[in-house]
């Protein structure tokens, strides 16, 4: 043991564990190979630039949400000098705050994008610093976790958000790094670079403590483990060696510490004599001190009556560790009391318990006192506990050198540290550089100096206790399974693999002990694993903390990928009859298994639905299935038998097997990583479909602003701010005078609309009042400052009640849209999985508890139908079973107000009609008169579309009332059928925040999507989400009905077998020419043509992008020349076909994007030209016959048009599904 050991510290490569792997240079490595370029290089070099790119990308696509809002408003009002930040912990730190705002000044001014420039900055720099991991996970270990960082779509995302989260993660790797690249190089700049990186999560967030745990306790274990395992003879060495500087220090007690500590360092390094064989020998022979070579006075000793042994040896203080001590000991009261001053210089108030003086506890859970008093008491008790382990480490220091400790990286990283004070010094100066100015704003409030020392603890632990965003216990876990599948994976098998490994080695050696490189690697696994436990274990459960949880999940996995790469020859991996074997065998077998759970599960069993015609019965069916799944089952066999009859003959090695497997792991997951972080940071950033998003202002609200602009400009003559006196900077602030709208804003509201409104110079807040009793009180405020009358008034939905709309009536349009939104939790979502105990007194919050977890249910989720072919569909798509939660935004418009030009149309030009005013004769409106949500006749809820009888009537599908209206040709109304439900004659409707079966009064954004007409007067329409088509005839009395739900899972073969199977269907067009009904099957992706009566003629369209292809066609319209013109929404165009189907050409519709609501519907005139609706955009365009653009219609009278018709009359009439309204276009 003793030769190992002696061994084990001959070599000085040895001590660090940190040997490069040598890899052979390629020829395109010698062609590039001067100064530092090589291929290394150069995909660091990609990474960053694409990190460069992803950050940096369309920064403003997303609505801002409720907190960036805030750090917004308050960071431009830092720019404007209106404002100073002063740290509060419900805010977090200083840092975001002085950052912004000073991206506000270099960048361009205030928007979305210089608000969200810094956080994208330091997402960079966190990329980046991934290449000094070099030296502690090796080359391809950092390679692999500076990309996972790259494509991860946590921190990608938050990234991209005007959070702290971005400035503390780089903070916490900035820190990691210092401290491991110090322990390995001894140079103090690291230690720096620690203090830094340390200040930096400080002054951003709370979580600093936590994470600063997590690494104490890692290096505080590896320091007891190493020095526990300690070799017998190593111990006796060490022992004898501390008993003779102790002996040297009695004799020569004029010395001082810093003189003794000179003796045996000089310049900072460690002065490391050798040690000879004797000496190993000697320590061998002689494995207990004697005692009479130990005699040392008290001050020098701890624990005097212990016996003379090794334990004993370590336990010591000399002169330098009373130093140490003291100096801990008294920064630590200073810190205490400096708090303390806090609160007794706190004024006293008479009216409140204690003169409002704050308590506190003794000893954190002991009696009560005044707070100044228990800080200080606790204080000097932490102060006295921390000095004692820091004055008898700078002891050990002072006494033992640590080439004793060779190969003992905590050890000899411990002693390093005390050793140098140059380090400690640099790390506190590093610290403090950022600590004071930020936290004492710039020393103009010093009071703020003891506020980050102590606000940000009592408020971390409060808000914990208080479970104020609480989740189930599996909130994390779901959050990595989902979006950081590939690390998360990754370091779940290195937490077993890597421990193992290293336990194994260090019984081989007789000794526990760590390289830098083994101890890094060690607490990557250890942050891992207490991240993933911590944080699922307190109270506040969000998804921007699982930034915390996937930087060490990644760099436990680079760890792995690197163990993985060092010990694999990597020419028998892409060698054809060894890796490149197995791996198609591999990639063959896990197929097959995922063939056979889908057929257990039932996967596309839901879509096998199959119509009468073909004869074919759901038994016949399922036994197939069963054929199918044995026939796979014994094909698996044969090659599970196959590749181990390889590895048994030693064709292939287990380690060229071990590295296959997880080269097609990495390839298939990373490219599910990559697709899941394009989909959340581009595709649907602010779309509530993502869990990441939580609850996140929605698109409309953008929209909403965009409005008030244009308001603001056709009115500025109107509201344009004059200055009340000379010499004011009331109209320097607009000096355009297109910012003085008289805006009013509920305080409900007013987050995010204090940032979108910061530049109008009249907006005012207020509460308002619904008290029918207080006559005396008005509902609210109807003129501003200067007399004017509001023009906008905005309020929550639920605060749109009897006493404001009596104030408001008469005066005012009213508008309703979608203000925030949020992913389905709950009874709706994946809270449902917890049970709420017997007896319980806080269900909402027992039932996330892991004992509560109904693990029945867990089961059924991911093996049972229908939920099991939903998770897979949102897994892949992000196809949400249920409606995601919302609340509405009401927002009030003068009528005088109303434009009647729209802002941008070419020749022939197209003009609103003039809105008539919204009155009604004995409760009946005309067609084009009623503008807010009601069920009157001539109301609607959600109108999606309309069309034209033959006799001219129009007939307006009123779809969130679950009807249909029908109006003579100058819009009287005449009569309606219709009502929600399933019955015959009937339409089914979606609540829109459950997802369930709404009634007609309740408001909802799923009901039936088409309707159409043929030349005897019956009308279709598609029942959307009772997935069939209802006809009726010209008197509305239902006549029959086809369709039944199937979803076709894109398979061809299976969509042509169920003509009549529907998932979705929408826009519907009768061809009266030759007499065929088109069907919209949305959801199936296709164009089903029917009869009159109903049977299927023929169909067209699969799933994917390809021309004749598509991805959610929702309407469709066909010319009298026979072309079909079909709206391929996520495409994003329109498709020109043949009435067969095929592809004739298509017209880009570029800012297309899916929201609720948003579906495009598609009309022709008489020559040929379409019209087409973009909801989410509030535009129609107009294209030529010759698929050239016409021109546009933007007003802001249109706020989400959907479906349109051409009247007898040739003008264009639109459905405002958000404006409850049937808008008239004068063409």
């Amino acid at each position: 043991m003793s030769k190992s050991y002696a061994n084990r510290i001959d070599t000085p490569e040895q001590f660090n564990g940190d040997i490069e792997e040598k890899l052979q240079p390629s020829a395109l490595d010698r062609v590039l190979a001067f100064g530092w370029l090589n291929w290394e290089s150069i995909l660091w070099i990609a990474i960053i630039v694409l990190a460069i790119a992803s950050r940096f990308a369309s920064l403003d696509l997303k609505a801002i949400h409720h907190d960036e809002s805030i750090h917004a408003k308050w960071s431009y009002d830092m720019f404007k000098g209106t404002f100073i930040y002063r740290y509060d912990p419900t805010w977090h730190g200083p840092l975001l705050y002085y950052l912004v705002s000073a991206s506000f000044m270099l960048f361009g001014g205030d928007n979305e994008t210089t608000a969200r420039l810094m956080p994208a900055l330091f997402g960079i720099a966190t990329v980046s610093i991934c290449w000094f991991l070099r030296p502690l996970l090796g080359r391809f270990g950092a390679l692999f976790a500076g990309t996972l960082v790259l494509i991860s779509p946590t921190i990608l995302y938050f990234n991209r958000s005007l959070r702290h989260d971005s400035f503390a993660l780089f903070g916490e790797l900035l820190f990691a790094i210092g401290v491991f690249r110090f322990l390995q190089s001894r140079k103090w700049l690291w230690m720096a670079w620690a203090g830094l990186g340390l200040a930096i999560t400080y002054a951003s967030h709370e979580m600093v403590f936590l994470n600063t745990v997590i690494l104490v306790s890692w290096l505080g274990l590896a320091f007891v483990v190493e020095l526990v395992t300690l070799p017998k003879e190593v111990k006796n060495r060490i022992a004898k060696r501390i008993t003779e500087r102790l002996q040297e220090i009695k004799k020569k007690p004029e010395q001082s510490p810093e003189q003794t500590k000179r003796a045996i360092i000089t310049d900072g390094e460690l002065d490391e004599p050798e040690i000879t064989p004797q000496e190993i020998a000697v320590s061998e022979e002689a494995p207990t001190l004697e005692p009479q070579n130990v005699n040392l006075p008290a001050e020098q000793e701890i624990l005097a009556p212990a016996p003379l042994s090794w334990w004993r040896a370590l336990l010591i203080y000399t002169p330098a560790g009373w130093f140490g001590f003291s100096y801990t000991l008294a920064g630590t009261l200073l810190l205490a009391t400096l708090v303390s001053l806090r609160f007794a210089l706190t004024p006293k108030n008479p009216i409140l318990p204690n003169n409002g003086i704050p308590k506190g506890n003794l000893f954190l859970i002991g009696p009560e006192v005044d707070k100044w008093l228990a800080y200080v008491v606790n204080g000097a008790l932490l102060g006295i506990a921390l000095g004692l382990v820091a004055g008898w480490l700078v002891s050990l220091a002072d006494v033992a050198e640590d080439d004793k400790f060779a190969g003992s990286a905590a050890l000899r990283g411990a002693i390093r540290i005390f050793r140098q004070p140059k380090a400690i010094a640099a790390f506190f100066i590093a610290f403090a550089l950022i600590y004071i100015p930020l936290f004492g704003n710039f020393f103009t409030y010093i009071p703020g100096l003891a506020d980050g020392i102590f606000r940000g603890v009592e408020y971390w632990a409060s808000v914990h206790n208080s479970r104020r965003l609480d989740q189930p216990w599996f909130y994390y876990p779901m959050l990595m399974m989902l979006y950081e599948t590939l690390p998360f994976l990754l370091s779940l098998v290195a937490l077993v693999i890597i421990p193992v490994a290293w336990f194994r080695r260090s019984m081989g050696k007789g000794q526990l002990i760590f390289s830098v490189k083994g101890l890094f690697a060690g607490y990557t696994l250890w942050w891992s694993g207490l991240a993933m436990v911590m944080y699922s274990i307190a109270g506040e459960k969000v998804p921007w903390l699982n930034m915390q949880v996937a930087l060490p999940a990644i760099l436990a996995a680079g760890v792995l990928v690197q163990r993985t790469v060092q010990r694999v020859d990597w020419r028998s991996v892409v060698k054809p009859s060894q890796g490149l074997l197995f791996g198609a065998l591999f990639i063959l077998m896990f197929a097959g298994i995922a063939v056979i759970i889908g057929q257990l599960i039932g996967i596309g069993e839901l879509g096998s639905t199959v119509t009468p015609a073909d004869g074919t019965t759901i038994e016949s069916s399922r036994l197939y299935r069963t054929l199918e799944t044995i026939l796979v089952l014994i094909v698996l066999v044969l090659l599970f038998y196959f590749a181990l009859k390889l590895w048994r003959s030693g064709r292939i090695a287990g380690k060229t097997m071990r590295a296959v497997i997880l080269t097609i792991v990495v390839l298939a997951l990373g490219g599910y990583g990559l697709k899941s972080s394009i989909a959340a940071n581009y595709e649907h950033p602010d779309s509530a479909v993502e869990p990441l998003v939580q609850v996140q202002t929605a698109p409309d609200v953008v929209l909403f602003t965009k409005r008030l602009e244009r308001l603001a400009r056709d009115a500025r003559d109107q509201f344009r701010t004059t200055p009340p006196t000379p010499g004011t900077t009331t109209q320097a602030a607009d000096p355009a005078g297109i910012k003085g709208l008289p805006i009013l804003v509920s305080n409900e509201v007013a987050w995010p609309l204090v940032w979108y409104l910061r530049s109008y110079t009249d907006v005012g807040y207020f509460t308002p009042n619904d008290d029918i009793t207080q006559t005396d009180v008005e509902a609210l405020p109807l003129k501003d400052s200067r007399g004017n009358p509001y023009a906008v008034i905005a309020i929550q939905l639920s605060e749109d009640q009897t006493k404001l709309q009596a104030a408001l009536k008469g005066q005012y349009t009213r508008y309703q849209i979608r203000f925030r939104w949020w992913f389905p939790e709950d009874a709706n979502g994946y809270g449902s999985i917890g049970i709420v105990p017997p007896g319980s007194i806080a269900p909402d919050l027992d039932k996330k508890k892991i004992q509560n977890t109904d693990w029945g249910k867990l089961w059924d989720t991911f093996t049972k139908q229908p939920s099991a072919d939903q998770m897979w569909r949102y897994i892949m798509y992000r196809e949400l079973a249920t409606t995601p939660g919302q609340v509405d935004l009401v927002y009030y418009i003068r009528n005088e107000l109303e434009p009647d030009l729209p802002l941008v149309s070419n020749t022939p030009p197209a003009t609103v009609s003039p809105q008539p005013t919204e009155t009604a004769t004995n409760g009946v409106f005309d067609m084009t008169t009623s503008k807010q949500a009601g069920t009157s006749n001539g109301q609607y809820r959600l109108p999606r579309t309309l069309t034209v009888a033959p006799n001219g009537d129009f007939l307006v599908l009123d779809s969130g009332n679950g009807r249909v209206q029908r109006f003579s040709a100058d819009g009287k109304f005449l009569s309606k059928f219709g009502k929600a439900g399933s019955d015959d004659g009937q339409f089914a409707l979606i609540q829109l925040s459950t997802g369930s079966p709404a009634t007609s009064n309740e408001q909802n954004d799923g009901g039936p999507g088409g309707i159409a007409v043929d030349e005897d007067g019956n009308i279709y329409v598609a029942d959307t989400w009772g997935y069939r088509i209802e006809k009726f005839d010209a008197n509305g009395n239902f006549l029959l009905k086809w369709g039944e739900g199937m979803n076709s899972r894109n398979d061809p073969a299976q969509a042509l077998q169920n003509p009549k199977g529907f998932y979705g269907p929408r826009g519907l067009f009768y061809d009266r020419n030759r007499k065929e009904l088109y069907v919209a099957d949305t959801g199936n992706r296709r164009i089903v043509v029917f009869d009159k009566n109903g049977v299927p003629l023929r169909q067209f369209g699969t799933s994917g992008s390809a021309p004749g292809q598509f991805d959610e066609p929702t309407s469709v319209a066909v010319s009298d020349a026979g072309k079909v013109f079909v709206t391929d929404l996520h495409n994003k165009r329109v498709q020109v076909l043949d009435l067969d189907g095929k592809y004739l050409s298509e017209i880009t519709i570029p800012y297309w994007h899916e929201q609720p609501l948003s579906e495009p519907y598609i009309t022709l005139d008489k020559a040929g030209n379409a019209y087409i609706s973009d909801a989410a955009n509030a535009t129609i365009y107009r294209i030529g016959k010759d698929d050239q653009e016409l021109g546009i219609i933007n007003d802001s009278a249109l706020i989400n048009p959907l479906g349109l018709v051409i009247g007898n009359d040739g003008n264009l009439y639109i459905a405002d599904a958000k404006r409850h309204s049937i808008i008239k276009l004068l063409l």
